[in-house]
């Protein structure tokens, strides 16, 4: 049986952002302080409840999300691998 329960938003994962209309891919989630980071340019922060999960994206994409960002220099950069340091160690 499948849980019905679909894991917490986390990189890579695409929303809706309401307000705006635009759909994100996210290049962060701030569970703690209820804030989400879109990937791209001009960097921004917005309510994790304004925004409506569309596609959760695989590990492995994820993954791959996390390494580019670590290298990319983006703003968001640091604060999106932090937090995914701190989900990948959990998971043991």
């Amino acid at each position: 049986m499948l849980d019905a329960t679909p894991r917490p938003l986390r990189t890579a994962d695409t929303v809706l952002h309401r307000p705006s209309g635009e759909t994100w891919v996210l290049a962060y989630v701030d569970h703690p302080t209820g804030y989400v980071c879109p990937m791209g340019w001009p960097f921004c922060e917005a309510a994790l409840a304004d925004c409506e999960p569309v596609k959760r994206a695989d590990d492995n994409a994820y993954l791959d999300a996390v390494a580019d960002l670590a290298v990319s220099g983006a703003q968001s950069a640091q604060k999106a691998t932090r937090i995914a340091a701190a989900e990948i160690g959990g998971a043991r």
